[in-house]
């Protein structure tokens, strides 16, 4: 089984046992994507494969006296990746420059149990807090907030807000 949803990384190995050498294989299905090398028809008991997604890969094997056997490894994958919601969205747009109010928040769905999340930049100025599944942040000034979330087989994603302001409001006295 895979750990995280979308990987590649299944790996398995097909074992023959009895039967009469030379033994002769052949790939009959392979929705996982993996790498398979056959060996050369001979005496090689095994078959492994490599980068497989979640899928099936089905070998077939003949021996010297035509007898055939299949078998099939399923590879299963969680329900779902995880995904991070951003509130308001990708960008909070500050009502004049020098604000210091920015907010929002970051919400981890999916994977595979509780989420662990990690600021991996502020340069904001904002307080970040975390409840449950949600890491909020405020008193948020221009720039960039930046995080990872991990569920509990270790799949990250990584999401980050922009907090932007408008251009310093200056007003420039002139004398007559």
């Amino acid at each position: 089984a895979l750990l995280c949803f979308g990987a590649t990384t299944a790996s398995g190995t097909f074992t023959v046992t009895g039967g009469v050498a030379p033994f002769t294989y052949s790939v009959d299905s392979n929705t996982s994507g993996a790498s398979i090398v056959l060996p050369a028809p001979g005496p090689t008991t095994s078959v492994n494969f490599t980068n497989g997604g979640a899928g099936s890969v089905t070998l077939q094997v003949q021996d010297n006296s035509g007898c055939t056997h299949q078998v099939t490894i399923n590879i299963t994958q969680p329900a779902s990746a995880v995904v991070i919601t951003r509130s308001p969205g990708a960008t909070v747009n500050l009502a004049c420059n020098g604000d210091t109010n920015g907010t929002g928040s970051f919400t981890a769905s999916g994977g595979t149990g509780a989420h662990t999340f990690t600021v991996t930049g502020n340069t904001t100025g904002g307080t970040t807090s975390i409840v449950g599944s949600v890491l909020s942040f405020s008193g948020a000034g221009a720039g960039t907030i930046s995080v990872d979330v991990r569920d509990v087989n270790n799949c990250l994603q990584t999401s980050s807000i922009t907090i932007t302001a408008p251009p310093a409001l200056v007003l420039t006295p002139s004398a007559a």
